[in-house]
């Protein structure tokens, strides 16, 4: 027996084993992330209603609840198709809300099936007038990673039907003349009436990061020990050179 590496086998590990390895510390940084994330989370969540600010700062407002007042435009009402809620496919409903101070912002009001699309079967649940409710700031946007923009879908606005929320976009398609567009806002249950259902803005995130860590982790141990034992075996075992 005796352990004599060769040089095919160890360049075909090295770079594996960079790899198995470089993805198991990227995890354990993405634990950390996610962690961080979690906490800001639960900070913003807890924290009562704010008023919207003047001056908007999209990264420190997503996430929190704010307090607006306004009057919902009903008749300018946007479509977000392919929104999924117990395995039926339906719409999101984008509402824009003209405030008290003259912008506009777009609420998502929530889930609503095919068959109530029609503004005419839930007149009930159009309220009119100014009304004062809570939702939860979001920013917009594809949300995929910018190598793989080829992949994003292609909104119709000519048909209001949207299949991710391109603010820019949606404010033009509703006319809107002062449009806020750096964020949009999740109707939270109970603040207008039903349909739509509204989702609200409460995000539950996995922490596996660590289950997927010690995976890759465990797969590098594996490619090790294969190595070992591939250069331990018995000198007779081995094809001839």
């Amino acid at each position: 027996m005796g352990f004599r590496p060769r040089l095919l086998p160890t360049l075909i590990l090295l770079p594996l084993l960079a790899a198995l390895l470089a993805l198991g510390s990227w995890q354990l940084d993405r634990r950390e992330w996610k962690h961080e994330l979690i906490a800001t989370l639960e900070e913003r969540e807890a924290a009562p209603p704010i008023a919207l600010p003047e001056r908007l700062e999209p990264e420190r407002l997503e996430f929190r609840r704010v307090e607006l007042t306004g009057e919902l435009l009903h008749e300018r009402e946007l479509y977000w198709a392919a929104r999924t809620r117990d395995g039926v496919s339906g719409y999101h409903v984008l509402t824009p809300m003209r405030l008290a101070d003259g912008r506009e912002v777009i609420l998502d009001r929530g889930w609503l099936p095919p068959e109530l699309l029609e503004r005419d079967s839930r007149s009930a649940a159009l309220p009119q007038g100014e009304v004062t409710l809570v939702a939860s700031a979001r920013q917009g946007g594809w949300g995929g990673p910018s190598w793989a923009s080829w992949l994003r879908p292609v909104n119709a606005p000519e048909n209001n039907r949207w299949l991710w929320p391109d603010l820019d976009a949606m404010a033009q398609a509703a006319r809107l003349e002062r449009p806020v567009t750096s964020l949009y806002f999740l109707v939270e249950p109970g603040e207008l009436p039903s349909p739509p259902e509204a989702v609200g803005g409460r995000v539950e995130l996995k922490d596996d990061h660590l289950q997927y860590a010690l995976f890759w982790f465990s797969m590098a141990g594996a490619l090790i020990l294969i190595y070992v034992l591939f250069h331990r075996r018995s000198r007779r075992d081995r094809p001839s050179e």
